[in-house]
């Protein structure tokens, strides 16, 4: 088991957590069970330095990183590879997008949310085009584009309605 990505797992699972929640007790690296301090042995020197929030994520996102089957734990490990590969400042536009989503009205995540999985949900030709033809369009073009499927309340893959 590749303990950095064990760690990523547990950091990014941590981001979902309401910034508003109560302020859990702190917990002392003595008090952790020895499989969790196995787990989590390449942060026990920063551990002291740490929020009790922090230590509380990671807990969790260790908790939750057990409980996924082989497939899912395979799937993160793939998507962790990604993420390493990608350069630093793609990764800051990414983290950039997702604080920019969180901070979205729950109505409008829900939309882009519904976007994604139609997206996702597409053949991997046809997002090759979409992706090609987004990556075409100018700023202005792309402004136009998204106006239009809010018009259409998310209508995916169906072609705007003629106006007569």
């Amino acid at each position: 088991m590749n303990k950095a990505v064990i760690l990523l797992f547990i950091l990014l699972t941590s981001l979902s957590l309401p910034a508003f929640a109560l302020m859990p007790p702190d917990i002392e690296w003595d008090t952790l069970n020895k499989n969790d301090k196995k787990a989590l042995n390449q942060v026990k020197n920063q551990w002291a330095f740490l929020s009790s929030e922090q230590k509380h994520n990671i807990l969790n996102g260790l908790k939750r990183w057990r409980s996924l089957n082989k497939e899912e734990r395979g799937e993160f490990q793939q998507r962790f590879k990604q993420w390493k590969s990608l350069k630093k400042e793609e990764r800051d536009g990414i983290r950039k997008q997702f604080k920019q989503f969180k901070q979205m009205p729950p109505q409008q995540q829900q939309q882009v949310k519904k976007r994604y999985n139609w997206y996702k949900q597409q053949p991997m030709e046809r997002r090759q085009v979409l992706r090609q033809k987004w990556q075409r369009m100018t700023p202005q073009q792309r402004k136009q584009a998204l106006k239009r499927i809010r018009q259409n309340n998310g209508a995916m893959g169906r072609k705007p309605k003629s106006k007569k």
